[in-house]
């Protein structure tokens, strides 16, 4: 309930302050809201992880001391190998940002042109363009869903990633 309050009051505060430079930018309304929208939604899905900050190394320092103790020196050959396979986490994050920022351009398109439409319907029934916008529509959307299949195969392998890792390298 917080975090829907604490979603509406910033993405309120992101929308009227692009309301009043647009302008100046050339961004339609309907990117506006999208792209707070967005922005909005990403702090609300990483404020549950939070916590990790302090948490992380306090379990990687008690993990460590308690993997030591029980087996000596494979713990700490254990906590090594956890160690090195970090970058592989840290190149599929970079990754997800590559794959993020395509999303993000693929929905802003066909927002846009579904804005379009719903502007220019009248035009769009006059001279029979149905069937030339729905296509324009749909490529979009095709866009935007493999972008989003690939987000979630990214997201899939990073999870499994940080559930098997610490079991494998034990």
């Amino acid at each position: 309930l917080a975090l829907n309050r604490c979603r509406s009051v910033t993405n309120y505060v992101i929308f009227r302050k692009a309301m009043r430079i647009r302008s100046s930018v050339g961004i339609t309304s309907a990117e506006i809201a999208v792209i707070s929208s967005q922005d909005t939604q990403r702090f609300i899905d990483i404020a549950p992880f939070f916590q990790l900050l302090w948490a992380s190394p306090l379990q990687i320092v008690v993990g460590g001391a308690l993997l030591y103790y029980f087996l000596g020196p494979v713990g700490l050959f254990a906590l090594g190998l956890l160690a090195l396979l970090y970058p592989l986490i840290f190149v599929i994050g970079r990754i997800q940002m590559i794959v993020r920022r395509n999303y993000s351009k693929a929905n802003s398109m066909r927002v846009l042109l579904i804005s379009e439409f719903l502007q220019g319907v009248n035009v769009v029934k006059m001279y029979g363009w149905e069937q030339f916008i729905k296509d324009r529509i749909l490529s979009a959307r095709k866009d935007e869903m493999r972008s989003t299949r690939q987000e979630l195969l990214l997201w899939s392998i990073t999870s499994v990633n940080m559930i098997c890792f610490p079991t494998l390298t034990i």
